[in-house]
């Protein structure tokens, strides 16, 4: 149990580092959205990879890299803050598409990362 909350946190804060990273090179408020589109995809793979065998018992790896690396790396609270950002200020896009989009782009990413990781894993 020690173990699987050392992974998480380990992951999580190269996560948050590669995050910071992303945010960093990319355009506001862009940079929330790639990240959530690549942390599904990635969390999809990753989900697919692991379970794909039936066993519910998850190795320290999945904890680093799932709830560690894609949750720190991944971001709700900035995603929302973004869209409130954006309904006050930006007349071009409004909070409400950009909301959408991401929804529609992590949802979307997610499952290419589950077909990917489910062949990956065969």
């Amino acid at each position: 149990m020690m173990m699987d909350v050392i992974a998480v946190a380990i992951g999580g804060g190269i996560g948050a580092a590669a995050r910071y990273g992303v945010d960093r090179a990319t355009p506001k408020p862009w940079g929330t959205m790639v990240v959530n589109v690549l942390g599904s995809f990635a969390l999809g793979v990753i989900v697919a990879i692991f379970h794909s065998g039936g066993s519910a018992e998850e190795p320290l790896i999945y904890h680093a890299l799932g709830a560690g690396f894609c949750g720190g790396f991944t971001t709700f609270s900035t995603a929302s803050l973004d869209a409130m950002k954006i309904g006050r200020t930006d007349e071009a896009l409004n909070g409400g598409t950009y909301s959408l989009a991401m929804l529609a782009g992590c949802l979307l990413s997610a499952a290419v990362g589950m077909a990917i990781g489910t062949v990956l894993s065969r």
